[in-house]
């Protein structure tokens, strides 16, 4: 009885950010209250009395910012009509089952986002469909000395869907230094690869760090056994291994494939994908991260006959020497080539640009912003969103709690109102 009185209004609980903040905010308070009654008394002096109250407003009027922020933050970009929708208690049971397909950067920066959005729905209906084809780095030194499928992209994606401020989630981060044998290999990538061998299959041991990390989600890889992707280029020529084929310069990808073709498709991803409302494809290395999920028969056809909503997110930047010149038509054109049958139903792009010096940083690489080209964009069967997605820092990404906030009205569009 408790525990089903729980999950009814499980979705009125603060996050992690807002709990630090409420919880900021009745400590200062709190401070203050007991200050101000000690000066009453005559027991602290005006000096003390002044030396910590003053830090004390400071922080309670930051918090009370940060809890307001944090809520207006929240409801921007829903009506109240569409807010309502997430609070009536039959939520749970028409809860959207959202499924991510990529690999990379890309995928891990999306997933932090819709984490946000998890106290709208059942957490167990966020499923990340992860690409094992890595074979550079760490993951690769792994796959190459182990004989498993490369941890990387699973593991940004277990830290994306973590509770970020726990100490298993920094350490699965962390990578060592030196210049001995564990130089560059990450710590959960090496812990992802102690407890395959521990249980004996890689999909359980993704489990398994998916329940030690308490993640709000699902991560499956697409496939259960070791693959090489393959791309041949446009002069006829072979380049094997994800590695390689981003270092094509100067020749450009006619096709991707596998090798071996045949592949060990993970049957608990076909079922996610069957059963999904909304199936997301990208953002992430296009050639290297997306399309090599859809290289596997068995998904191209469950998503040719998925009635879901599906969804492409552009890349931001042109990868060098594996999408130079390509404009937002040709990622879209691309990934419809290897899904002939399939239609999707919007294609988001970020239309912001990025500063002077961050492009001119970007241009060193050989790596542009993908261009907006709206008349080849008009002649696609889909319809385009562009909007400001873009934050900068070091590098040009998706701003995560936008796109996921922008993907969120999407879905609830279609599943509450059949837009």
């Amino acid at each position: 009885m408790g525990k089903k009185l729980f999950e009814k209004f499980r979705f009125l609980l603060p996050d992690i950010e807002l709990r630090r903040w409420l919880i900021i905010l009745i400590l200062s308070s709190a401070l203050i209250t007991v200050e101000i009654v000690f000066l009453g008394l005559q027991k602290l002096s005006l000096f003390f009395f002044l030396l910590f109250f003053t830090p004390a407003c400071g922080l309670l009027g930051y918090s009370y910012y940060r809890v307001i922020r944090y809520i207006f933050e929240l409801l921007r970009g829903f009506d109240s009509k569409e807010a309502a929708k997430f609070f009536p208690p039959r939520h749970f049971e028409i809860a959207p089952k959202i499924v991510v397909i990529g690999g990379g950067t890309g995928l891990s920066t999306l997933l932090r986002g819709i984490k946000r959005y998890s106290r709208f729905y059942d957490e167990r209906n966020v499923t990340a469909v992860v690409t094992v084809m890595d074979d550079g780095g760490s993951s690769g030194r792994i796959r190459a000395e182990l004989h498993i499928l490369p941890p990387g992209d699973i593991r940004n994606c277990l830290v994306s869907l973590a509770n970020e401020e726990t100490l298993m989630a920094e350490l699965f981060k962390y990578r060592f230094e030196g210049s001995g044998e564990l130089s560059g290999h990450s710590f959960g990538n090496l812990f992802i690869a102690a407890l395959t061998n521990v249980t004996g299959d890689f999909e359980r041991a993704v489990e398994e760090s998916s329940k030690i990390l308490a993640i709000k989600g699902t991560i499956l890889p697409a496939m259960s056994s070791s693959h090489t992707l393959m791309a041949e280029l446009k002069n006829g020529s072979i380049a094997a291994g994800e590695s390689e084929i981003g270092i094509t310069q100067g020749k450009e990808i006619k096709r991707v494939f596998l090798d071996p073709p045949g592949t060990a498709v993970n049957h608990k991803v076909i079922q996610a994908i069957s059963e999904a409302d909304c199936i997301i494809f990208g953002p992430g290395s296009l050639f290297t991260s997306v399309i090599p999920n859809l290289l596997i028969p068995e998904i191209r056809a469950v998503l040719s006959e998925s009635a879901a909503l599906k969804i492409y997110i552009c890349n931001i930047m042109t990868q060098p020497h594996e999408t130079s010149g390509f404009t937002a038509s040709d990622h879209i054109r691309t990934i419809l080539e290897y899904l002939p049958k399939v239609k999707l139903d919007y294609c988001i792009i970020n239309s912001q640009r990025g500063s002077e010096e961050s492009l001119t940083r970007y241009a060193l690489k050989e790596s542009y912003p993908v261009v907006v080209d709206r008349d080849q964009l008009a002649r696609l069967d889909t319809d385009i969103v562009l909007d400001e997605l873009m934050e900068e820092s070091d590098y040009l990404r998706h701003n995560f709690k936008k796109l996921a906030r922008l993907i969120i009205n999407l879905v609830v569009n279609r599943i509450y109102e059949g837009k």
